[in-house]
């Protein structure tokens, strides 16, 4: 079972809120395809966060077909949200800006595939990258009787 944090429940409260406002609006004006847009972004977002949870639950060295899948679903919901948001916001900017835009999420969406697809990441890395420490139990009684 996930466990969530309660940041995470207020803030999927307050997409739902604002979805709800968006989709109103975007109905009375009778654009469409914004209103598809919000619905794809909003369910996007959970898929994305029930992902992301599935594939922090396999091993860091364990290598599947079901990992390899899940980092390409992760992979490409992330660059459809991006792409999406590029897309709808292009025709308010200029050419050069919504053009900047596209290398930005075209660069985003490589790094992202670097990640979840191509990056295999070995046991030092992780712990140089995660900043652990290895502590006794004595030397965490100590610290414990300082605070």
């Amino acid at each position: 079972m996930a466990c969530y944090s309660p940041s995470m429940i207020y803030i999927s409260i307050l997409m739902a809120f604002n979805m709800l406002g968006n989709i109103y609006r975007a109905y009375i004006h009778e654009q469409y395809s914004l209103l598809a847009f919000i619905l794809f972004v909003y369910f996007s977002f959970f898929l994305l966060l029930y992902f992301s949870y599935a594939y922090r639950r396999f091993p860091s060295q364990e290598k599947s077909l079901h990992k390899d899948i899940i980092g390409l679903v992760i992979w490409f919901l992330y660059s459809a949200i991006i792409f999406g948001f590029v897309f709808q916001f292009s025709p308010i900017l200029g050419f050069l800006a919504a053009l900047f835009l596209y290398v930005v999420a075209i660069a985003g969406s490589a790094i992202f595939y670097y990640i979840y697809v191509v990056h295999e990441e070995d046991e030092n890395e992780r712990k140089w990258f995660c900043g652990s420490v290895s502590l006794s139990q004595g030397e965490l009684d100590v610290i414990s009787e300082k605070v």
